[in-house]
């Protein structure tokens, strides 16, 4: 047996668990999958603040072109929570956030609408860092894709880190 082979069959054996079946039952799986569903149905469910999204610093959410769907899906999930802050970003963002709470709501509070990250918008972004005017920042990070302003999205992070702004 090679040494290849040989690490192949340790891992399947790892995998397969006692009495040679597989580690993870569709029973198991589903009861995961019940259990997440409850923990998110738990964190989603409607709630009352106790500071109004004006006496709080801005939430920024901000994604790379090919990560806007999964930010999408987040709004989407998030939305009771999300809410409740004031919400800055890219005017890509912003649209989104608008399009699926609607403008007109006295309830939502929108904070700055920042350019696109080419054109200054992480700087912009930086600059509230710096204001303290940014409490938290949601990053969804396209790693595989090239960004000509990567210059930018590194001191943005950079700064991040340093302000603890999580």
């Amino acid at each position: 047996m090679s040494r290849r082979e040989s690490f192949a069959v340790q891992l399947n054996n790892q995998r397969r668990g006692p009495a040679g079946r597989r580690g993870s039952t569709y029973a198991q799986r589903l009861s995961l999958a019940e259990h997440v569903g409850t923990a998110t149905d738990e964190v989603t469910a409607p709630f009352q603040s106790k500071l109004a999204p004006n006496e709080m610093r801005q939430l920024a959410l901000v994604a790379h072109n090919h990560m806007k769907p999964a930010m999408k899906q987040f709004i989407e999930t998030y939305s009771e929570i999300l809410k409740k802050f004031r919400i800055t970003g890219t005017q890509t963002t912003m649209k989104m956030c608008k399009s699926l709470w609607g403008e007109d709501d006295p309830a939502i509070h929108y904070g700055l609408t920042c350019t696109s990250g080419p054109l200054g918008g992480d700087a912009q972004i930086a600059a509230l860092m710096c204001m303290e005017d940014l409490g938290g920042m949601i990053f969804f990070v396209d790693p595989l894709s090239a960004h000509p302003h990567q210059a930018d999205i590194d001191s943005l992070l950079r700064l991040a880190n340093c302000g603890n702004v999580i």
